[in-house]
């Protein structure tokens, strides 16, 4: 799901997912603008600033939020998802999910972590890859991940 990376132009988003229902747009409403990134899903964005706000995944029933917008939201990471498209690897302890779970309508796969020495190594070979090559490099290091 390389679209999430794109969308925010951001190797990684922490998002609070809501149902539907539950999300209230306590701004004026006319300022939140979206498109229809793929078939069900509407990406958000505020005319007057341009900041992403919300993607609503409309098969899933939910919204996701960018954290960093909620108030007094206490954000406490609790998986990934879409890991097998990741720029930037993590060791953090937390589920890796190759797409999404199972009950969101994913493979429910799970992606191992990558150890702190091969995530150093990995990024340096991707530092240099992207002054020899820009974006190619990426595709090529991606490889290197363990599926």
């Amino acid at each position: 799901m390389q679209v999430c990376c794109t969308w925010s132009a951001s190797p990684v988003n922490g998002v609070a997912i809501w149902p539907r229902d539950k999300m209230t747009i306590t701004k004026p409403e006319d300022q939140i603008d979206s498109y229809a990134s793929s078939e069900g899903h509407q990406r958000a964005w505020c005319k007057k600033c341009g900041g992403h706000v919300f993607h609503d995944a409309g098969p899933f029933g939910v919204v996701d939020v960018y954290a960093s917008l909620v108030e007094d939201l206490e954000f406490k990471p609790a998986l990934h998802f879409n890991y097998e498209s990741t720029i930037m690897p993590m060791k953090d302890g937390l589920p890796k999910f190759k797409d999404f779970q199972s009950d969101f309508g994913g493979s429910g796969k799970l992606r191992p972590e990558v150890s702190s020495i091969h995530q150093r190594w990995l990024f340096a070979l991707m530092s240099a890859l992207d002054i020899l090559m820009g974006k190619r490099s990426r595709m090529i290091a991606s490889a290197w991940l363990p599926k």
